[in-house]
């Protein structure tokens, strides 16, 4: 896993409520989908890990030599406080998705 390195994420069940939204608003531009927020890509891993209740991992980490981004947050004012998710809402939404394959 990567560290140093700050993303965030986004879920099937979020795109498809922003094609919605867009649609049915008639709505047009650039539509950035994913978390308000974002945070360390190791650190999500590892909640996310926690989460399902499983063992921690022994990760191999690759450290980023500087602090670095792969995410784009939205600064649009049209979306709606409901489409607006955290990184703890994706992991919430996972879990009972994954848990049922382990």
């Amino acid at each position: 896993v990567w560290s140093n390195l700050f993303t965030n994420h986004t879920s099937d069940n979020q795109i498809a409520k922003y094609i919605k939204m867009i649609i049915e608003n008639n709505m047009d531009g650039i539509f950035h989908v994913g978390t308000n927020e974002i945070c360390d890509y190791k650190e999500f891993i590892k909640t996310l890990i926690q989460a399902l209740q499983l063992p921690m991992p022994e990760f191999v980490t690759e450290q980023v030599p500087y602090k670095s981004y792969l995410a784009v947050l939205s600064r649009r004012k049209d979306i709606p406080a409901e489409l607006q998710i955290t990184n703890s809402d994706i992991i919430n939404y996972l879990v009972p998705k994954l848990v049922h394959l382990l």
